[in-house]
């Protein structure tokens, strides 16, 4: 069951949309959106709210596209910043997950499967240098595969000093 209103703030001079509905627990919630300058973008909210808590497909494919983003964004670059780490250490992902869930250092073995990954993460960290040189704004991600890289490559550099 859901019900919402719009109303028309008299102190701001905006409108607001109260949207009142059950949840898959049974139990009565409530939420509010205010500060909408025009009805009309008060009641487009409160029709995407209607399709999102139905399900409906007649929502904009502009609105789906965002709530996809929403939903999945963190769980791809999470994913994405995994597949870059198992392919720096040389890893089978079965592997390199096993050890990091077991707290045990992950140990980079030389092999041409880690010095092509390395290289593959070189060129993508030059190409976002230059995009930084070029005004760009530094990524997070960036720095973490940057300092997992100076990790290995010190770890290289430490076996071929005990050999």
């Amino acid at each position: 069951m859901k019900q919402m209103a719009v109303y028309k703030d008299a102190k701001t001079n905006t409108w607001r949309v109260i949207f009142r509905y059950t949840d898959w627990t049974g139990e009565r919630k409530q939420t509010q959106k205010c500060g909408f300058p025009t009805k009309r973008e008060a009641l487009a909210w409160k029709r995407e709210q209607q399709n999102k808590s139905t399900a409906d497909l007649d929502m904009t494919f502009e609105r789906f596209a965002e709530l996809y983003e929403k939903d999945a964004k963190p769980r791809l670059k999470e994913n994405a910043q995994i597949e870059t780490e198992v392919r720096l250490s040389g890893l089978t992902k079965q592997d390199y997950i096993i050890k990091r869930l077991l707290c045990r250092d992950v140990i980079v073995q030389g092999n041409p499967r880690v010095y092509k990954a390395l290289r593959d993460q070189f060129a993508a960290v030059l190409d976002e240098l230059r995009h930084i040189e070029a005004g760009g704004r530094v990524d997070d991600e960036l720095l973490d595969i940057i300092e997992m890289i100076a990790v290995i490559m010190n770890g290289m550099k430490e076996d071929v000093n005990e050999a």
